[in-house]
């Protein structure tokens, strides 16, 4: 089964009286259960991909497959509701919540899902990436490494079918990335699809395939 699938699909930024295709006729498809990266330079338009697979934007023409469903026409209601139960997102500057301890920001996601029995999925979780032991402390407390394992947990606590990585070793020494990846594969082998978007050509080949854009095409 296809987890996504673009179809001719372009999104175009209007500036000064022109346009600007940020993306240009994409076509791509990624299996279920599949390790794929996504890297190109900057500007490249990798990071507008990122942005309409994770359903944070809608293309300006073609067609947004999410699991054989679609969803380039969706209102932002049923988009946001789509988002919050299929995807897990992990990010470069981790995005975790300051004054929340590690197990209170993998907690609230869970909570916007309206999941009440959280307990035990916040544990499991932070248990999988290896930070339980450190499940009272905030971010400020954690290692740069430390903090990228909570957002990972964050992302896997719901068991989304899609994880979805930008830069998500970009802040990290190569001790923590290595930490990461290994990570990121072991989430692919239990079953998920994970799709990371990078501009270093090192991490990207930890994937299965490597889908380069450039000049907001596929080369």
């Amino acid at each position: 089964m296809k987890q996504l699938e673009l179809i001719n699909i372009s999104k175009v930024y209007k500036t000064g009286g022109q346009e600007l295709f940020a993306l240009d006729n994409i076509n791509i498809e990624i299996d279920a259960g599949e390790f794929a990266a996504i890297t190109g330079t900057s500007g490249s338009g990798k990071s507008t991909m990122m942005n309409l697979l994770g359903l944070l934007d809608t293309p300006t023409s073609g067609t947004y497959k999410f699991l054989g469903e679609d969803v380039s026409k969706m209102s932002e209601k049923t988009l946001t509701r789509l988002r919050n139960k299929s995807i897990g997102f992990i990010f470069q500057s981790f995005n975790l919540i300051p004054t929340l301890t590690a197990e209170e920001n993998v907690e609230l996601p869970l909570i916007y899902r309206g999941v009440k029995s959280r307990g035990e999925l916040v544990q499991n979780a932070l248990e999988a990436v290896g930070i339980a032991h450190r499940r009272t402390h905030r971010p400020a407390e954690l290692s740069g490494g430390q903090q990228q394992r909570v957002a990972i947990a964050r992302a896997i606590a719901a068991s989304p079918s899609l994880i979805l990585a930008d830069e998500p070793t970009g802040n990290l020494d190569s001790t923590a990335s290595e930490t990461v990846m290994s990570l990121l594969k072991k989430l692919h082998a239990g079953g998920a699809t994970v799709v990371i978007i990078t501009h270093d050509r090192t991490i990207a080949r930890s994937a299965e395939r490597v889908i380069t854009v450039s000049d907001g095409k596929v080369v």
